[in-house]
């Protein structure tokens, strides 16, 4: 469709906020307050939450509620108007009605695309613009913006201009369509609505268009017996009513029906945002109607749809005048002619090559036959006349999907579409983010095997279809922590008093290497030191401690002390261990010594987890949404921020935000890796990336600190060896030419380096960065760890708003400089000859950069893995009747500090959704999803999910493979499968067969009187009742 005339009802919109304006359609009977069970709750920042008290009376000396769909129209402006089943009637509907619920959307879908009517409504939305006295030129840009930010034109309308008339706009719009002429009844369109088995379910209209057009396309398509009424947009209701894909329009759709139990809704769409909004929120079944557009005049005329008077004037709308040269009609302007018929629609230009030849002379055929074999035979495949190194550039650039298309073309193409360097590059792309190193294959043939493989797990994710599913039974309490390092590590603890060490494989069943007798472990956390070596650490539940074990023996270490209650969070690196107790207190160790280093314990409420970034710092966030970061070696704190006021560039993400930790609300759980943050409450998720700045390399002295020895038993102290080696290499001078030796220290055994520092008579900073690489790890001699490190300016200028430095003075000291990088830790007094080595560290003196920001379904748990930007929650398995207990995976973006504004709105777009996981974990979801195996911690790599449950259980769900793969009806010749809902049609016919639909129809041949079928009053139809 043409950017110039957007579909006018499908576009991602934010969401809407409550709405003070009754809608004009809504049942106006008065009824006691329904129990709030009888209707799914909206959630915390969904628009509309919690009933104004607008919506309190006082009827006959007692406090009573307006009805339900009064309510809900106020609060959202998505409005209901009865045709079979009045407001009241779904307000006396009962909650528990075992019929699933089928919505179909109106506009593209009940009618076909080739009625045109959506190209009709947007030149007149385009005309209502013009109207409002803006040139051609800024209409229709006006007109653009406000179709993608506000998802309806009239949303942007009413927000940003003044006295517009909402309905006055509705009537100049769909209301001057000549639908009359454009619909008429379809008797496989009615037949498919007329086998729905009202039996089984119960039949809707869900639109974003206002309520006049909704009734009037039901009535004019001869439907209105066949539904039980139509939900719409109430335009009147302000500027800020829900439409598609608003998830609170769903949410409001549900609770007008009265029916919170999504696995009920079955949905068709011609909109993928519109499908996939719906299946973020768990609905059954969402059906892309993804009709195709008409090839000619004849398939128009095949679907029963008269040609439009806008086509029939088209192509008289061409200037004949100007298609000819010097105004002789000997010679055409090619350019021209060129111009005005590339300026047709594909069905306009078709129109106009049958008038051409329907207008020729017999004569003229055969030349005009040979003209198009001459022109048949001219047209050259440029692609193969290139040098096939070009080709493959220019295929490396193309996707997967498209790639195997080429290999159809030619053989030439087939050849090239097949050369390994073009699947290399696939496959290295594919794994840019993986953790493990991609292993060439030793046959070059084999990569396009591997980039299969790979393009198969990313497609399993992203749909939630998982391969596998593996067991690792063993403990016998809650599963309350575990972590995942390296490539086949995992460390699990248990309230059973123990901690287990598996070893995962791909291709087998994990093994329990060791068992660790400990005590009731609430949190733990482990480092890999190399060569088999590590550390665990395990915060205890009852008592303030951390015991400190070692991987390889599972011999305990040290057990470090101070904490006056039970521990809540750990976390270890090769130097420190910190700890995070229900005393708000965060402490500090050396666990090679089992000395407390500093214990912070200005906290005001309880940590919900912490994390060491850049070896020698930490950030604490608090369950009140407080991040405190804070510096070891300074013993201070370095900022403090409240997430509550990182809104994003233009504080486009400020309400969702403020409802993260709002009216009392709590944060539930937290993730961190390196330089990324996640904090999540039950129904938000806020993702945070540290800025980072360039700091002077510290080549301390006691940084070639001793290799960890395990003790023979707690309280014993590691012997530390002091041997170091130096060395010196040079590194040339900014600008003299000349260079300096610095020299700096490493552990014995390891490949000692110098850099150089800048000369002090040069003052330009440097062109491009030297790196180096240094070990700064005392345990894994020959191993060397990366830092980065370049010869720059020691402090480099940096430009920062102040509306993003909400940094509060510490008690501890003066308030960190935010004018330049690293004024309390880069600034410290260094040796001369260090200041020359500089690396990229995160700057925790400044406020985090809020990165994205998800709706999620009620989670209880989640994980998040920041590489590949994917994260997994569930919500919580209770037993309650009817509560869903599911598993969910969502990939997320990042929108970049001052990108567009399509990207402000991260919650509803078609890349940040939620997908419930399926596949191998639904076939075993009468073994998994139950109660007792409430999952209660999580951990997440490149290729799997392992969750631990309340009863012990550990299982693994593998995303590798292509056992499992999207569902759909294999009898539906000519709807494909696609990434879009749960299924793809062509024609709305096709829905008999889609999966899980079939069971909703009656058989064929089925009576008239059956009672599934809607009685038809033949005399009201007729029109004498």
């Amino acid at each position: 469709m043409p950017l110039s005339s957007p579909s006018p009802r499908k576009a991602s919109g934010k969401s809407a906020s409550p709405s003070p304006r009754k809608s004009a359609d809504v049942s106006k009977t008065s009824r006691q307050e329904q129990p709030a069970s009888n209707v799914r709750p909206l959630q915390a920042g969904e628009p509309g939450i919690g009933p104004s008290s607008s919506d309190l009376t006082l009827r006959n000396g007692t406090l009573s509620t307006d009805s339900r769909v009064e309510q809900v129209g106020r609060r959202t402006g998505v409005g209901y108007a009865g045709l079979n089943v009045s407001a009241e009637d779904l307000e006396n509907a009962n909650a528990d009605d075992p019929r699933a619920i089928v919505w179909f959307d109106i506009d593209n879908t009940l009618y076909h695309k080739s009625t045109r009517i959506a190209q009709l409504m947007g030149q007149r939305i385009h005309a209502y613009f013009l109207g409002l006295g803006l040139p051609e030129a800024e209409a229709k840009a006006l007109h653009t913006k406000y179709y993608k930010e506000h998802g309806l034109a009239i949303r942007g309308l009413l927000k940003h201009h003044r006295d517009i008339d909402p309905l006055d706009y509705d009537r100049r719009v769909d209301g001057s369509l000549p639908l009359d002429e454009l619909l008429k009844p379809e008797a496989e369109l009615t037949a498919l609505l007329r086998d729905l088995d009202r039996t089984k379910c119960r039949v809707f209209a869900l639109t974003n268009a206002y309520k006049s057009h909704a009734l009037r396309c039901i009535r004019l398509l001869g439907l209105e017996d066949f539904f039980d009424g139509a939900l719409y947009c109430d335009y009147a209701a302000g500027p800020l009513f829900c439409c598609k894909p608003d998830l609170g329009y769903y949410h409001a759709a549900a609770e007008i029906v009265g029916t919170r139990d999504t696995t009920k809704f079955y949905f068709v769409d011609d909109s993928e945002k519109n499908i996939r909004a719906a299946k973020e929120l768990g609905w059954q079944s969402a059906v892309f109607y993804n009709e195709p557009e008409p090839e000619n005049e004849a398939a128009q005329r095949a679907r029963g749809v008269q040609e439009t008077q806008e086509e029939r004037e088209a192509v008289d709308t061409l200037n004949y005048g100007g298609l000819t040269m010097n105004g002789s009609a000997q010679y055409l302007d090619e350019k021209a002619v060129t111009q005005q018929v590339r300026s047709l629609s594909v069905s306009q230009r078709l129109k106009l090559f049958d008038i051409i030849l329907t207008s020729a002379l017999p004569s003229e055929i055969p030349s005009m036959q040979r003209a198009w074999k001459r022109y048949m035979s001219s047209t050259k495949d440029v692609v193969s006349t290139i040098p096939e190194g070009l080709c493959i550039a220019i295929f490396q650039k193309l996707p997967i999907r498209e790639l195997l298309r080429c290999r159809l073309v030619s053989k030439k193409w087939l050849r090239i579409a097949s050369h390994p360097q073009l699947w290399r590059s696939h496959a290295l792309a594919l794994t840019e983010s993986d953790t493990d190193a991609l292993i060439p294959p030793e046959d070059e043939r084999h990569w396009e095997d591997i980039v299969k493989n790979l393009y198969l797990r990313e497609r399993n994710w992203s749909l939630g279809l998982a391969q596998t599913v593996q067991l690792c039974e063993g403990h016998t309490g809650f599963v309350t922590s575990m972590k995942l390092r390296g490539k086949d590590t995992l460390v699990t603890g248990s309230y059973d008093g123990t901690i287990r060490i598996w070893k995962l494989s791909s291709s087998e069943a994990p093994v329990c290497k060791k068992e660790i007798k400990a005590e009731k472990i609430a949190c733990l956390d482990f480092v890999l030191m190399g060569r088999g070596q590590g550390i665990i650490a395990a915060g205890l539940y009852d008592v303030g401690r951390t015991l400190m074990f070692d991987l390889r023996t599972g011999e305990q270490l040290q057990t470090l002390a101070g904490h006056n209650k039970g521990i809540r969070h750990v976390a270890v690196n090769q130097s420190y261990v910190v700890s995070t107790g229900q005393d708000k207190s965060i402490c500090v160790f050396d666990h090679r010594t089992g000395e407390r280093i500093i214990r912070f314990g200005q906290q005001l409420n309880v940590s919900l987890g912490v994390c060491l970034v850049d070896t020698d710092k930490l950030v604490a966030v608090t369950v009140d949404g407080i991040i405190r970061s804070f510096s070891i070696r300074t013993k201070k704190m370095l900022g403090e921020f409240d997430i509550s006021k990182l809104s994003g560039a233009r504080g486009e993400h400020a309400d969702a935000m403020k409802a993260l930790t709002g009216d009392g609300g709590m944060l539930s759980w937290f993730a961190a890796d390196g330089t990324s943050l996640t904090v999540a409450s039950k129904s938000l998720v806020a993702h945070l990336q540290w800025r980072e700045h360039i700091v002077p390399v510290r080549a301390r002295k006691d940084s070639a600190e001793s290799s960890y020895s395990a003790s023979p038993r707690p309280g014993a102290e590691s012997k530390a060896s002091s041997s170091s080696s130096v060395s010196t290499v040079s590194t040339p001078a900014r600008r003299s030419g000349t260079s300096t030796p610095v020299r700096i220290t490493t552990s014995k055994g390891e490949a000692p380096f110098t850099t150089s520092k800048p000369s002090s008579r040069s003052a330009a900073p440097p062109q491009s960065p030297v790196t180096a690489r240094s070990s700064l790890s005392p345990s894994t001699p020959g191993r060397p760890t990366s830092v980065r490190t370049a010869v720059t300016s020691p402090t480099p200028a940096v430009s920062l708003r102040a509306s993003q430095a909400n940094v509060t003075p510490s008690k501890f000291g003066s308030s960190p400089s935010i004018q330049s990088f690293g004024r309390t830790e880069s600034s410290t007094s260094l040796d001369d000859a260090e200041t020359a080595a500089t690396r990229l560290a995160p700057d925790l003196t400044i406020p985090p950069r809020l990165t994205s920001v998800l709706r999620t379904p009620e989670a209880a748990v989640g994980v998040v893995d920041p590489q590949k930007r994917r994260m997994v929650c569930a919500n919580r398995f209770t037993s309650r009747a009817g509560v869903e207990r599911r598993l969910y995976t969502s990939t997320y973006t990042d929108s970049q500090e001052g990108g567009s504004e399509a990207t402000a709105d991260q919650t509803g777009g078609p890349a940040d959704r939620f997908v419930p996981i399926r596949g191998a974990w639904e076939a075993r979801a009468a073994e998994l999803s139950t109660p007792e195996r409430n999952p209660m911690a999580m951990v997440l790599d490149h290729e799997s999910i392992v969750v631990g449950c309340s009863d012990g259980l550990v299982y693994r769900i593998g995303f590798v493979g292509e056992e499992h793969s999207p569902s759909f009806n294999k009898a539906v010749e000519t709807a494909p499968v696609s990434e879009v809902g749960d299924a793809t049609i062509t024609d709305l016919i096709q829905l008999r067969g889609v999966e899980g639909w079939k069971d909703l129809f009656l058989p064929e041949g089925t009576k008239d009187d059956h009672p599934g079928r809607v009685k038809v009053d033949l005399v009201k139809k007729v029109g004498l009742r």
